[in-house]
């Protein structure tokens, strides 16, 4: 952005205003004095809403790039930060930081632990592995959800996975039948995270024909077994599939014929 401040001053003049929209963009990017000033210009044209997205969204940029400054005009200003803020700001500052920014959200009374924002922001504190800041929000009422397994699979450990299991068991948001808990599986057995398959299988969550084609090609033979049996179990066993005769395939490509003897006397069909 170029600051020709003068031109600014011009329009000004000639009657040209900032909606709240303009003020977003201008907060990266312009000087503190400027920035005041330009909120006393959409003040004096009805312009000025502290409590739109785009007001919470530029104090939220305002904190993240540490122009705090600006943030606390924009706070004196009546400018508060919303729950759709918290997952971007755990993102990107510091414990403290975020604990100031629960506290504002709460001060101002849009603090809303079980929405899907307070989860999102929880499961990037996982990602970030801030698990101060997981306890932080822990304490505060938050719990992860189903959505957020599969990325939490990706990124930490075993013992986080299980303790973030737990969480959601106490908080009654586990679900081992939907679809998040499927393409958790499919994230654990993409990193042959065979420890958190077992987890998994042991918690409820099973694996469908769609899944076998990988399981296939990443798998050890005792693993494809274990998951042709998990899948037997869950009755989610179809041998007659095109999911099956893609794995039959898979296997026979690579030369896998230990695994083509397993799928045949499972009962898929020998395409080769």
């Amino acid at each position: 952005m170029q600051h020709k401040y003068d031109v600014c001053d011009l329009l000004f003049q000639e009657g040209f205003s900032l909606t709240m929209k303009n003020f977003l963009d201008m907060v990266s990017s312009v000087s503190f004095d400027y920035i005041k000033k330009t909120i006393q210009d959409m003040k004096e044209t009805n312009n000025w809403n502290p409590k739109c997205d785009d007001a919470s969204k530029a104090l939220e940029t305002a904190y993240c790039l540490h122009k705090y400054d600006v943030y606390g005009l924009l706070v004196q200003e009546g400018v508060s930060f919303t729950m759709h803020n918290l997952p971007h700001v755990v993102e990107r500052v510091s414990y403290d930081n975020i604990l100031k920014t629960v506290q504002n959200i709460k001060d101002n009374g849009y603090w809303d632990p079980k929405c899907d924002d307070a989860s999102k922001a929880l499961e990037n504190a996982y990602s970030r592995q801030m698990y101060d800041v997981c306890d932080l929000l822990d304490q505060e009422g938050v719990s992860l959800t189903m959505n957020n397994l599969p990325c939490v699979v990706e990124r930490v450990s075993f013992k986080k996975i299980s303790l973030t299991i737990q969480n959601m068991k106490d908080n009654n948001n586990w679900d081992p039948g939907c679809d998040h808990a499927c393409e958790a599986l499919e994230n654990a057995l993409s990193q042959d995270m065979y420890d958190v398959c077992d987890l998994l299988f042991q918690e409820g969550v099973s694996l469908t024909m769609e899944n076998l084609p990988q399981v296939v090609d990443s798998g050890s033979f005792e693993y494809i077994r274990k998951a042709v049996q998990n899948m037997k179990e869950s009755d989610n066993w179809d041998p007659k599939c095109d999911d099956a005769s893609e794995a039959f395939d898979n296997a026979y490509i690579y030369e896998r014929y230990d695994v083509c003897d397993l799928l045949v006397q499972e009962g898929v069909l020998q395409t080769k």
